[in-house]
């Protein structure tokens, strides 16, 4: 037997998505990093937008948001009360999600389609949990990704990193140097030595920056809409 409905007035409930959305943003933008504190390992990874977000502090856009909460919830339901925090040595801050025996864990959270499958596809998220393993000097790390908007049902996929101590020594050298780098542009208002972020995060609809920043080579000034167009 089907059940019938009775009849409805069914509406958008636009004033508790308005709630809902800040109580959100509430608890993201607690978390803003300014000049003056550490430099955290994601912003050598994005270098240009690690200078731009503390020198010129925008507001989230409520889509950034989402996508913020979305990652802690996965957080959550993964790590239970696991999560380690930050770890601040001098002036460089990292904040691995979790340390067990083996060595570092970090988690993910993607709507991404497709499952990664080789190095190349997992490229930022190696040369995140790379630095994590070169601070703490474990030779063994997991990425734990959560695609929750594949083809077919969501999936879990843990991804095991092992590197060699001589092969992290070095890479801690290239994270202190750039820590070193973004501090100095910091310092003298000056981003220009920096090198640019990934390409594929340098475009207008994907950084709040990218006009102040206007990177070099890749920079093109917005068209403006004439009048009747």
């Amino acid at each position: 037997m089907s059940l019938t409905l009775p009849k409805l007035k069914l509406s958008l409930g636009h004033r508790r998505e308005k709630e809902l959305v800040q109580k959100f943003r509430d608890k993201v933008e607690g978390f803003t990093r300014t000049v003056e504190s550490p430099i955290h390992v994601s912003d050598i990874l994005t270098p240009m937008k690690g200078y731009w977000q503390r020198v010129s502090p925008k507001r989230f856009e409520d889509s950034s948001i989402m996508f913020f909460n979305l990652g802690y919830a996965g957080h959550e339901y993964l790590l239970g009360q696991d999560d380690e925090g930050g770890t601040v040595r001098g002036d460089l801050c990292y904040s691995p999600d979790k340390r067990n025996e083996e060595g570092i864990v970090e988690v993910k959270i993607t709507t991404k389609k497709a499952v990664a499958t080789t190095q190349e596809e997992l490229h930022s998220y190696l040369e995140q949990v790379l630095a994590y393993m070169a601070l703490d000097n474990k030779t063994h790390g997991e990425i734990w990704i959560w695609y929750v908007a594949t083809f077919g049902a969501p999936k879990l996929k843990v991804y095991n990193v092992e590197a060699t101590t001589a092969g992290l020594k070095k890479y801690k050298k290239q994270v202190e140097a750039g820590a070193k780098e973004l501090r100095e542009a910091l310092t003298t208002k000056d981003p220009s030595k920096l090198a640019l972020c990934p390409q594929t995060y340098c475009y207008r609809s994907k950084c709040q920056w990218y006009d102040e920043c206007k990177p070099e080579g890749r920079w093109k000034p917005k068209k403006e809409v004439l009048d009747g167009e």
